[in-house]
C-alpha cells in the first residue's frame, strides 16, 4: 500500500504562553507539528462532509465533499442552491496535507458528551446569572437547524506537540446546529475546531477550479 506522512504547521501558541516561554530565559523546541498517515490509493475516502439540512436534504441526500488519497475532491451541489450537479477538484500535496491535519485535530479532540455538558454548563451559568440580575432568563431553542456530518479514515495521526502516532482512525460526528453553537458559545474550543474544519471543507464547493463531472 502506497502510504503519505503528511506533515503540517502545529496551531499557534497564545500569546501570553509564548510571553511565559521567552521571560523564562530557556530556549523553548518548537512543538512536533502534526503527523497524518493515509492511503494515496485514488480509491480510498479520507474525508466526506455533509449537510442534513430538514426536508429539503431528503430529495438530495449525497455528501457534500469527498476526500480521496491521491488529492481528488468530488463535490455535490444540490438541487436546491445555485449551480448544482458534481464536480471535481484536485488538491496538491500542501493543500491535502494541512487540511488532513485540520479534520484530524478537530475530530479525534471532539467528544460529543463533553461538549453536550459544557454547553449545558453555560447555559446554567447564564441562567443563574439573568435571575441574581433580577432579569429574565432567555429561552433558546434551534428550530429547523441543519446537522453537520463528518466523516474521518486515516491510517494514523498524531497530533501537533504528541511524541507518538495512533493506529487507524475511522471516525464520524453528527451535530445539530454547529455555527450556531459554535456563535453561542466561542469559549468551548472544540465547537470552534469542528467548525473551522467545516468551514475549510466547504469552502472547496465554492472554488473557481472546479470542474464539473455531471448535472
Amino acid at each position: 500500500m502506497d502510504l503519505k506522512i503528511a506533515l503540517a504547521l502545529p496551531l499557534l501558541v497564545p500569546a501570553l504562553a509564548f510571553c511565559a516561554t521567552r521571560s523564562s530565559g530557556a530556549a523553548a523546541s518548537p512543538p512536533a507539528p502534526a503527523e497524518v498517515l493515509f492511503s494515496s490509493a485514488p480509491t480510498t475516502l479520507l474525508v466526506s462532509l455533509a449537510e442534513v439540512n430538514g426536508e429539503l436534504a431528503e430529495e438530495d441526500p449525497a455528501p457534500m465533499v469527498r476526500i480521496y488519497g491521491d488529492g481528488t475532491v468530488r463535490v455535490h451541489r444540490p438541487d436546491y442552491v445555485r449551480y448544482p450537479g458534481d464536480y471535481e477538484l484536485r488538491l496538491d500535496d500542501a493543500e491535502l496535507r494541512r487540511l488532513l491535519a485540520l479534520v484530524a485535530a478537530a475530530v479525534t479532540g471532539f467528544e460529543p458528551r463533553t461538549v453536550q455538558y459544557r454547553i449545558r454548563e453555560a447555559e446554567t451559568a447564564r441562567h443563574l446569572e439573568a435571575l441574581s440580575a433580577g432579569r429574565s432568563p432567555v429561552l433558546y431553542a434551534v428550530e429547523d437547524d441543519s446537522i453537520t456530518v463528518l466523516e474521518l479514515h486515516l491510517l494514523g495521526y498524531g497530533p501537533a506537540g504528541g511524541t507518538r502516532t495512533s493506529g487507524e482512525v475511522h471516525r464520524g460526528i453528527r451535530w445539530l446546529g454547529l455555527r450556531t453553537d459554535a456563535a453561542r458559545f466561542p469559549h468551548i474550543e472544540p465547537l470552534q475546531r469542528l467548525l473551522a474544519a467545516e468551514e475549510d471543507l466547504r469552502a472547496l464547493t465554492e472554488r473557481n477550479d472546479l470542474r464539473r463531472t455531471s448535472r
